[in-house]
């Protein structure tokens, strides 16, 4: 029910026409990316960490990977995974170059906790851990931003699942989905948000 109808969307597409731009950087993706940032502004609840950084890719999956590449974390590194999870997480660790890790998750929050991380990155060195908010719910960000600082390891969360509810961390990068299936379902795409320009764009 809601929607659009097709002749609302005509604006939009004669917009495109009329700059003959159609993706990657064009004035409807930056408006796009724009207003997402300032709607994550909005309802911050942590805005002395910094601003946050929004930029759009072609699908979760990809901003995934490419937020892996750009956290250092391909080229043969190590990535923490839960064993619960969605394949895109596994799969863009092995896209980017790493080989991943799964690890149980937390009986009662079914989320891969950071005292698992901790555990593992006494044994393993590790070049990434990706929590993934199972079914939408948040991944508490506060602990994570403490594991960064204490060992070093860059987080990246997958929150396909949970746009309007995940905190964004201090140090680390979150994805979510813009599938058809998903709170902010556009048809496709994905989000990469973080507070380190250099991990976005």
């Amino acid at each position: 029910a809601d929607l659009p109808k097709a002749e609302e969307l005509v604006p939009h597409l004669r917009r495109l026409d009329e700059t003959r731009w159609y993706s990657n950087f064009g004035q409807m993706a930056t408006e796009f990316e724009a207003r997402i940032q300032s709607l994550l502004a909005a309802t911050d609840p942590a805005p002395h960490h910094g601003i946050i950084h929004v930029t759009t890719m072609v699908t979760g999956h990809h901003a995934l990977e490419i937020g892996l590449r750009m956290l250092g974390a391909g080229a043969a590194g190590k990535v923490l995974l839960p064993a619960v999870t969605f394949p895109s997480c596994p799969l863009a660790v092995q896209a980017a170059g790493a080989e991943g890790i799964l690890a149980d998750v937390d009986p009662v929050t079914w989320r891969l906790s950071p005292e698992t991380a901790y555990a593992v990155a006494k044994k393993v060195k590790l070049s990434a851990v990706m929590p993934v908010a199972i079914y939408g719910v948040p991944v508490p960000v506060e602990a994570w931003d403490a594991f960064t600082a204490d060992t070093g390891v860059p987080v990246i969360i997958d929150a396909a699942a949970a746009f309007g509810t995940q905190a964004v961390p201090a140090r680390g990068l979150v994805v979510h989905s813009l599938h058809a299936t998903k709170p902010l379902g556009v048809g496709e795409g994905g989000l990469l948000i973080g507070r380190r320009l250099e991990h976005i764009h």
